[in-house]
């Protein structure tokens, strides 16, 4: 059982922390966004993060193969001099890439404002503003995202949370600040962004290139170098371009069918959701490396007690707060914005993207597996599906249903990728391991975590009041996440095992 221990543990922890900050941030600032620019102002700061999951296809796979390269180097099968290498080399082309974003979504921020995106209280030319400032932020990014993905690859967690702690304080906190005090604009939400993102690339920059050692001679720009990562990157770039489609398709449909406002409601209710992708994260990316020194050493046994220590971590931490969500979302929500109208239009939208949301995180650890062997093709084979099924569903379910309408498709799609694209994933790698995920990894775990869930429910509904106090909805949904937490984690066989053996060591 000691797969989730020491470094791998650290990381996890590291993540959390880091991952939650950003996290919590992010979702506590939303009244003070909402309170000095509006619904429909704040459907521009959501349409920024839609923006950004498009535009970053355009890296086409490189910054998790790079990521990837990161970790063999640490494993050590490539040398130094070969991994600056390839590093300058994708340091040149994220560059160009970023500039070509900037000329293109500079012109088309007219035509888009005008054509695509519809207001009342904000004009054409804000939006035309915004798009322009958002374009300079996600370019800046870019090269961020890259050095990120190389500093996870060397295992450089623990710090790169605590700095990224402390760049989203800056980031976030700052943004509420200058929106509160100095000017409530998009504009100067969207200037001090970038000025965040320019901070972020001198910390992050800094710190990668002091941990590389020195190569055979200076990095230089190297076509064999990416030629060694053309396959894994190029599959990567259909996965995540299937991927982007899957996530943010319904919000570019939505755009178009719906007023600026009423995309606000389904933008917020998805920024909600999207906690539960953040809740996932930090284990995927603390183990991804792990998997792939595993994999790289052949060493199958390990793999496969970090695949279901990991695969169950998540349905213990994920499930409780998706269950939440579903039951107590218009509650949670009047306790968060403090506005009972805005709560009522959002829980139901929240709690279909919840569930959907769930279903998709439960399927993750299972995506990196197949990149830590280098396997891209069922992934990408899976996606191509589920993009077929997903963008009918969605013009069909919306027209019919509205917002809602995309909630059902996209649960419906997410649920496919578990009852078919498992059993295919598990006929190659981890074989002979898929019953134990099904029953032990994802059923136990869901399991307690609803039974707990639903009884604090239930004592919502006897208590029979309308809506509590603001101090006895938060003394409910922390007793149902800590119930639902409890049973969750003693039906994980092996959490529970784990705690036992830390908690034996104490």
């Amino acid at each position: 059982m000691a797969a989730l221990s020491g470094r791998t543990g650290r990381n996890i922890f590291a993540n959390f922390l880091g991952q939650g900050t950003a996290s919590l941030l992010a979702l506590a600032l939303v009244p003070v966004y909402l309170h000095y620019l509006g619904i429909e102002s704040y459907a521009l700061i959501g349409l920024f993060a839609v923006l950004q999951a498009w535009l970053t296809l355009l890296d086409f796979g490189m910054t998790p193969a790079l990521g990837r390269e990161m970790a063999r180097f640490g494993a050590g099968a490539i040398t130094a001099t070969q991994i600056r290498d390839l590093l300058r080399s994708l340091e040149w082309l994220m560059a160009g890439l970023a500039g070509l974003i900037v000329m293109v979504m500079t012109g088309l921020a007219g035509p888009l404002s005008r054509n695509w995106l519809s207001g009342e209280a904000v004009s054409a030319q804000t939006i035309a503003e915004a798009l322009s400032m958002m374009s300079m932020v996600i370019a800046a990014r870019f090269i961020e995202a890259l050095w990120r993905s190389a500093l996870i690859g060397l295992q450089q967690q623990v710090w790169f949370n605590m700095a990224n702690i402390g760049l989203n304080l800056f980031r976030h906190g700052g943004a509420a600040l200058v929106v509160a005090f100095v000017a409530p604009t998009t504009a100067a939400f969207f200037q001090w962004q970038l000025l965040a993102s320019v901070l972020a690339l001198v910390i992050l920059g800094s710190k990668l290139y002091r941990l590389l050692p020195a190569g055979e001679r200076a990095a230089r720009f190297s076509r064999p170098a990416l030629a060694g990562i053309w396959r894994f990157a190029g599959g990567m770039l259909g996965i995540n371009l299937l991927a982007v489609v899957l996530m943010q398709a319904d919000k570019v449909i939505l755009s178009r069918l719906l007023s600026l406002e009423a995309l606000g409601y389904y933008l917020l209710a998805a920024s909600v959701a999207a906690v539960l992708n953040a809740l996932t994260g930090p284990i995927t990316q603390a183990l991804s490396p792990s998997l792939v020194n595993a994999v790289t050493l052949g060493d199958a046994a390990r793999e496969a007690r970090l695949y279901h220590q990991g695969a169950q971590l998540i349905s213990v931490i994920v499930a409780p707060a998706a269950f939440i969500m579903m039951f107590f979302g218009e509650d949670a929500l009047r306790l968060w914005t403090g506005d009972a109208a805005l709560a009522a239009k959002v829980a139901p939208l929240l709690a279909l993207l919840a569930g959907a949301t769930l279903l998709n995180c439960l399927m993750h650890l299972g995506y990196f597996s197949m990149a830590a062997h280098g396997w891209t093709r069922l992934s990408l084979l899976a996606s191509v599906v589920a993009v077929s099924v997903l963008v009918p569903l969605l013009l069909m379910l919306t027209q019919l249903w509205g917002a809602r309408g995309a909630g059902v498709a996209l649960i419906i799609v997410y649920a496919g990728y578990a009852v078919f694209q498992a059993p295919l994933m598990h006929r190659r790698i981890l074989v002979g391991e898929l019953k134990r995920w099904y029953l032990r990894d994802l059923a136990a775990p869901l399991s307690g975590a609803l039974v707990g869930v639903l009884a604090v429910y239930g004592l919502r509904i006897a208590w029979a009041v309308d809506a509590p106090g603001r101090l006895e909805m938060l003394g409910l949904l922390v007793l149902a996440w800590g119930v639902g937490s409890l049973l969750a984690g003693l039906a994980a066989h092996d959490v529970r095992r784990l705690v036992w053996a830390r908690l034996g060591q104490h």
